[in-house]
């Protein structure tokens, strides 16, 4: 007898993509929290204007949604920055929003919070295993730099006369990062010679004026001078430098 039939399935249809739907505008929500969370929160350096605006943010929407904020100031310093982490984890702090500025402590900070088994937000900079919330820093700081460039086109400047200063931190890779694409963008708009771009570097916050004179003095036949601040704090000390050296 001829074997018996096998009985092969028929290939199934290809079924067409579905339609990729563009997402829906993200409209913020602040909603009730479903319990009394306790929030730790790190400031980075308070009383700036930067961090007070984040801090009075932070305390306004923490009010609307009902949890309780844990407050302590990293002040800029790596000792208090650490002690700081510890007390929010001693405190009871069930997850954690912070802002460390002291470079090479990324690991020793955010591993406080990972031992102690918090989430954790880390912004204006990213830590291992946090949350990174914050701007492509390079891409803003090019915008900045554009502008610079654009403001010294509008006044009729040499190229080859204007100066750039680059006021950062060294080994702070965000600080890094905004000086590089300040550079990008001023040279986007304006080809000014690569040695008319200085770095002056800081340590801390509040030595720019020193730095930036001690510039001035070795360049007093300087005629254009544009000056970009890692923030708005070392822009404003450059600013008031340059004003002071005429």
């Amino acid at each position: 007898a001829p074997p018996a039939e096998t009985e092969v399935a028929a290939p199934a249809a290809t079924e067409a993509p579905a339609a990729t739907e563009a997402p829906a505008a993200y409209t913020p929500e602040i909603r009730p929290a479903t319990k009394a969370w306790k929030i730790g929160y790190g400031d980075g350096l308070a009383g700036i204007p930067f961090t007070q605006s984040v801090t009075d943010s932070i305390n306004e929407v923490a009010k609307e949604m009902g949890v309780e904020i844990v407050y302590c100031d990293n002040a800029y310093n790596q000792e208090k920055t650490v002690e700081c982490s510890n007390n929010l984890v001693t405190q009871g702090a069930e997850s954690v929003i912070f802002a460390n500025w002291v470079a090479g402590t990324e690991e020793l900070v955010s591993g406080i919070f990972k031992d102690a088994g918090i989430p954790c937000v880390a912004y204006d900079g990213p830590h291992p295993g946090c949350v990174a919330f914050g701007p492509d820093n390079f891409e803003s700081a090019k915008e900045a730099g554009k502008f610079l460039g654009e403001y010294a086109k509008a006044q009729g400047w040499d190229p080859k006369d204007v100066q750039l200063l680059l006021v950062w931190t060294p080994n702070v890779p965000v600080h890094q990062a905004r000086a590089e694409g300040a550079t990008a963008g001023v040279k986007e708009v304006l080809d000014i010679p690569d040695e008319n771009i200085f770095d002056i570097p800081t340590e801390q916050m509040g030595d720019e004026i020193a730095n930036v004179t001690t510039w001035t003095t070795a360049h007093p036949d300087a005629k254009h001078v544009l000056c970009f601040g890692h923030s708005d704090l070392p822009g404003v000390n450059c600013a008031l430098a340059l004003e002071q050296a005429g």
